[in-house]
């Protein structure tokens, strides 16, 4: 199989490079803002990281990397229960090389009540095709930044 190549900067680029620099991003992001990160491995479909705030208080992150604003795919898990300490990022990675990463993140409930407004019907009423659980870009772009993992790491008391 040949590899395929594409311009530095320009193009496509795998789905696992734009999931991969989510995720180290993220991470980057959140070391920066002085808290402990670690990475989950294997099969852990509602997990990515594992967080612990300045503060001592431990939470966990699912990661979603897009490159463009689009939907995305988020297995049904994530939305099941009601966890205070679980929160989705979703970083936005341009294939420019000198554009920055950006970070849209919501608490379990604020993914949990966007979920819940994502149309099950066409307009015409005939049901959409069952392609799996998600959100669209619509549904993060307000939540751009680190707001609502700051306030919850504000109210929390040590671990």
């Amino acid at each position: 199989m040949k590899p395929k190549l594409v311009a530095r900067g320009l193009g496509k680029r795998g789905i696992q490079h734009t999931a991969w620099a989510a995720v180290c991003g993220a991470a980057a992001e959140l070391f920066r803002r002085d808290y402990d990160v670690t990475f989950t491995l294997g099969s852990t479909p509602r997990v990515d990281m594992l967080c612990g705030a300045p503060n001592g208080k431990a939470f966990s992150v699912q990661v979603k990397g897009l490159s463009g604003e689009y939907g995305f795919y988020i297995d049904k898990s994530f939305f099941d229960g009601k966890d205070e300490d679980l929160f989705l990022v979703v970083v936005l990675v341009p294939y420019g090389e000198r554009e920055p990463l950006l970070f849209f993140e919501l608490s379990h409930v604020e993914a949990k009540k966007e979920f819940s407004k994502m149309p099950r019907i066409h307009r015409d009423g005939t049901p959409l095709k069952k392609s799996g659980p998600g959100l669209n870009w619509g549904s993060v772009k307000g939540y751009r930044g680190w707001g609502s993992l700051e306030r919850w790491a504000q109210c929390s008391g040590g671990g």
